[in-house]
């Protein structure tokens, strides 16, 4: 049985897997979080491609994992009572949260707590929103039957899980929009990279755009030999070690992860050469 940080680990991996198709990739990510989601009740998940005219968040995939058979329809019912403003200002406090229990903002927002308490049938849930502010990205919601209370520990930890997945999805976008339009190339290398790596000394062997200052360079190689290091013998032996290796590897550290939910951050795309 893997740990939880090994868990941890697996979803960050699975945030910049770039192999699955865009119908797979949330699936994956779900079920790689299932082992410390702990959905009894099942987890509600959808990807978003930006927002509509009334503000709310254009849903383009739901995939659910357990509970009942209808879940994704008690959560559209559950919006439906909260009504188009109110689903638009609770995903924009979600947004401001990141993580949060359902529960939690029941003080501020007690009529939107209730609907989705009563028509998911649970008493609290665990949400993630790794959505960026044009509304483009992933929002995964755990149903409880108890009301959930985060330590500051995991509320952390699932704030960096959900910078990883945000900024995972924006560079899937990415080389989506690159190869939507193959003839106008941003950089001469593959899937419009930015830099080029040798895999054997981590040296960075081309670099275009941003990747050519000197500073960019540096980090660039710095970030490898951390990615190497905790895809390698690391997870196992020491997953801790690993997995805040990756933690440093966050578009946005502890400090500022608030802030990276505010202002959309670029994603910097690296190719190994071989």
């Amino acid at each position: 049985m893997i740990s939880a940080k090994e868990t941890v680990i697996n979803l960050v991996e699975a945030a910049y897997n770039l192999e699955l198709g865009v119908g797979d990739w949330l699936q994956n990510v779900v079920a790689t979080a299932k082992p410390i989601l702990d959905p009894e009740l099942g987890c509600y998940a959808t990807l978003t491609e930006g927002v509509s005219k009334d503000g709310q968040h254009l849903i383009t995939q739901v995939h659910i994992d357990g509970g009942p058979q209808d879940l994704a329809l008690r959560y559209f019912q559950a919006a439906q009572a909260v009504g188009a403003d109110g689903v638009a200002r609770w995903s924009e406090a979600l947004g401001a949260r990141g993580v949060t229990a359902i529960s939690e903002p029941r003080d501020d927002w007690p009529h939107v707590v209730d609907a989705i308490t009563e028509h998911v049938g649970c008493k609290d849930g665990l949400s993630i929103s790794a959505i960026d502010p044009d509304g483009h990205g992933a929002y995964l919601s755990a149903s409880s039957p108890e009301i959930i209370e985060l330590t500051p520990g995991e509320r952390e930890c699932w704030q960096m899980l959900a910078v990883h997945l945000s900024a995972g999805y924006r560079l899937r976008r990415g080389l989506t929009e690159s190869t939507a339009n193959p003839g106008v190339p941003a950089t001469e290398m593959p899937l419009n990279a930015e830099a080029l790596l040798d895999p054997a000394k981590f040296v960075v062997s081309h670099a275009a755009g941003g990747a050519q200052d000197g500073e960019a360079s540096k980090t660039i190689r710095e970030a490898a030999v951390r990615v190497d290091k905790a895809r390698g013998e690391l997870r196992k032996s020491d997953p801790e070690e690993a997995l805040e290796l990756w933690h440093g590897l966050s578009p946005a550290r502890r400090e500022d992860a608030r802030s990276a939910r505010k202002t959309r951050r670029s994603s910097l795309t690296i190719m190994y050469g071989g």
